[in-house]
């Protein structure tokens, strides 16, 4: 990356780079900002396809739909970016942090997040085909599909018998998903949408279900013993201990 100040020198790079896109190359320079510390610029819509910005600081920036389609990002820190509706197709994110980032309607196909820090991160609605993603969250994202289009598109979530311990699953859409028998012991479920969860034998030790909705969820009432439950919409069942879940 050239020795300039990243921030006041983004316009006139960003012009060479379109102009370098353009021109497939004939003119203009590809942008290179590989790490830099651009947390105080504004790249809403940027035309930033094919940028080398391995390593760039991109913390709670406003990438809204930024086109980083077929860019170098490997341990970038997107750290509670706004990625809304952005174009990440073919992307090169491995090693990035892109935990609490919000990817809303984004376009993940055919990205590489291998070793990549999703924590948090809200995948639900994102596009992720062929997208190289630890398992759990491809099917998470499978399953908010599936939801969405009434089973048409998706799959629905079957992680029974899953490691799940220490998950960051908060806010996700898991309705009528196969979470039985499934380790989700310190698991972050903070307001997670389990209705209609099948949870026989999972672990929920020290889980955080505080505002979750588990109405319908298929668990007893020793398994929520030791877990967070403060504010949480619980099966009727829950509520009378002696009382034994249905069957399924």
């Amino acid at each position: 990356m050239k020795d300039v100040n990243p921030v006041a020198d983004l316009d006139e790079a960003w012009d060479a780079h379109v102009r370098w896109l353009e021109s497939e190359g004939r003119e203009g320079e590809q942008l290179d900002f590989s790490g830099a510390d651009l947390r105080e610029a504004d790249l809403t819509e940027g035309r930033l396809t094919e940028a080398k910005l391995s390593k760039v600081n991109l913390a709670g920036v406003g990438l809204l739909d930024a086109d980083l389609s077929g860019a170098d990002l490997r341990g970038a820190n997107l750290r509670g970016a706004f990625l809304r509706c952005a174009y990440l197709s073919g992307a090169d994110l491995r090693e990035a942090d892109v935990a609490y980032t919000r990817l809303p309607g984004a376009d993940l196909s055919g990205a590489d997040l291998s070793g990549a820090n999703l924590r948090c991160s809200k995948l639900e609605g994102a596009k992720v085909d062929a997208a190289y993603l630890p398992s759990w969250y491809a099917a998470v994202a499978a399953h908010a599909r599936w939801l969405e289009t009434k089973g048409r598109e998706g799959e629905r979530l079957d992680l029974s018998g899953g490691d799940l311990r220490d998950t960051c699953l908060r806010h996700a859409r898991l309705a009528k998903a196969k979470l039985s028998n499934a380790d989700l012991r310190s698991a972050d479920l903070f307001r997670v949408d389990l209705r209609g969860v099948d949870l026989r034998g999972a672990g929920l030790t020290d889980a955080d279900l505080r505002r979750a909705n588990l109405e319908g969820a298929n668990v007893g009432s020793e398994q929520l013993e030791g877990a967070k439950v403060g504010g949480a919409k619980l099966p009727a069942w829950c509520v009378a201990p002696t009382s034994a879940p249905p069957s399924r």
